[in-house]
């Protein structure tokens, strides 16, 4: 929406820095994608493939944070033809350097945490776990609660 609104208006309306956290979006997906597929929460029902990560180009270009970029043009899904709305070839470098193998993201409702042994290895170890309250969502599976403090 923020990029239609860019190309249709010269503007995104403040729709990028509405709310202070949404700028933290890509650091979300990026830590929440394992060493083979995305952390499955087990409460969302079957898997549903909806869209692919390539906003990342456009978070990056607009909030100047290559490794938004760098993240995604790595992933296999940057291929899609929509891609070529935001790619930007002249980003250069690595995107693994600067980030801490574990991040914790609290939040009352459900907290989750990200665990790896590597960002690069194929081979490594990827840990996510989720805690929180078990209502107010889609739950299809039923799950143990865990009181963990962040």
């Amino acid at each position: 929406m923020s990029s239609a609104l860019l190309t249709a208006t010269g503007s995104t309306h403040g729709m990028l820095v509405a709310n202070s956290a949404f700028r933290h979006t890509p650091i979300f997906h990026m830590y929440n994608w394992g060493m083979t597929q995305k952390f499955n929460y087990g409460d969302c029902g079957p898997s549903k493939i909806t869209a692919t990560a390539n906003a990342l180009f456009f978070y990056g270009s607009r909030y100047r944070n290559a490794t938004f970029i760098l993240y995604q043009r790595d992933r296999p899904d940057a291929a899609d033809p929509l891609a070529m709305l935001w790619y930007d070839a002249d980003v250069a470098g690595s995107w693994f350097h600067k980030l801490s193998l574990d991040k914790s993201f609290p939040d009352v409702r459900g907290a989750w945490v990200s665990m790896r042994s590597s960002w690069r290895d194929p081979n490594g170890l990827f840990v996510a776990m989720k805690a929180g309250k078990m209502t107010g969502h889609a739950s299809r599976m039923p799950l143990h609660r865990l009181d963990i403090k962040f």
